[in-house]
């Protein structure tokens, strides 16, 4: 039901179905909101010194590409020795409080993408639907320099110093509309607000130049025990694909573009696979499924499954551009607290 649900829904909002008035009377309420005071508010005040809180989100709703480049700048930043954490949402979970999630945490209370996040950071990771209790846990239980927010965009009691707004390239803004009418989170204004924006796959013909990321497959993982084996030894064979992720076709679609013969099994983004899943599945050929997903498939299941992760690849230019500003923003705050100790009366 869902399944159909989002497929008729990206009907109307990319392919150019006509929006029925119930929704056109729905994104009204949606219009009126943004013209109140409380839905005006836009970009939350800088972070406290001491760390740069970098946000990752977007204007449309689904995935756009998020936690991959959470991911990679979490290890971009490691490998620049920056001490670097991470907070997320912990959508999908039951818990709700802040808390730190551990890499062998239950999917089903801390959420998928925050068991992924946790097993594959370099660094801690928090999750809370309040996102600014999961900044102030993360913060004063770990040394870290450089905080990343895997979507956070809309969460305006967040501070924060930088805002990333991802687009899928193919996809761009959709119809334009608001919800329920089309994808957007917030008016298309809301862009000139961030400080980069970031496409994946492409540059969205007729919105703002930015940097293009490219999400590229070559080898998967046998959840067994962690072989890797290079995608192309499955050329021209047939493997049955698992996606319960947003947008289920591009994983498809990179298997396909690789030579794979691709039997789909697409499922609703943060689905958790049950018997009646694996019983669809033939279990004498081999199961290949995201990352995301790879985190609850259930142990133990007589299946030859294989996780593939994605690769993200950036311009130099925008990686020299962040870690520059994240400098500056580092040393600045530096200034700041050098200069409130030299001026406070209890240090005279």
């Amino acid at each position: 039901m869902r399944r159909r649900l989002t497929l008729w829904l990206h009907g109307i909002w990319y392919h150019g179905e006509p929006v029925p008035f119930w929704l056109a009377v729905l994104e009204w309420f949606h219009h009126l909101w943004h013209r109140l005071p409380a839905g005006r508010g836009r970009r939350a005040p800088r972070s406290a010194p001491g760390a740069a809180v970098i946000v990752i989100g977007n204007l449309t709703a689904g995935g756009s590409g998020k936690t991959p480049l959470v991911l990679h700048l979490a290890r971009f930043f490691a490998a620049q020795n920056v001490p670097v954490g991470v907070i997320a949402s912990g959508y999908g979970g039951s818990r709700h409080r802040a808390r730190r999630v551990d890499p062998g945490a239950d999917p089903r209370r801390e959420g998928d993408e925050s068991v992924l996040l946790a097993r594959q950071c370099p660094g801690p990771v928090w999750a809370g639907r309040a996102r600014a209790a999961a900044l102030r846990g993360l913060r004063a239980s770990s040394p870290v320099q450089v905080v990343l927010a895997d979507d956070g965009l809309q969460h305006r009691a967040l501070r924060r110093d930088i805002e990333i707004c991802l687009i899928d390239g193919e996809r761009g803004l959709g119809n334009g509309r608001l919800l329920p009418a089309g994808p957007l989170r917030e008016p298309p204004e809301r862009l000139a607000e961030c400080d980069r924006v970031v496409y994946k796959g492409c540059q969205a013909p007729g919105l703002p130049l930015g940097a293009v990321m490219k999400l590229e497959i070559a080898t998967a993982i046998r959840l067994a025990d962690g072989v890797r084996r290079p995608l192309t030894d499955w050329q021209g064979m047939p493997v049955q694909a698992l996606a319960a992720i947003a947008d289920p076709d591009s994983f498809f679609n990179r298997l396909l573009a690789l030579g794979l013969i691709v039997h789909r099994h697409a499922h609703p983004d943060h689905h958790f696979f049950t018997a009646a899943d694996l019983a669809r599945l033939d279990p004498e050929m081999p199961v290949l499924m995201t990352a995301k997903d790879a985190v609850k498939w259930p142990p133990g299941a007589a299946h030859d499954a294989w996780q593939v992760p994605l690769e993200t690849v950036l311009p130099p230019s925008f990686e020299d551009w962040l870690m520059n500003t994240v400098h500056r923003l580092l040393e600045s705050g530096q200034s700041n607290r050098d200069s409130q100790q030299a001026h406070d009366p209890a240090r005279s």
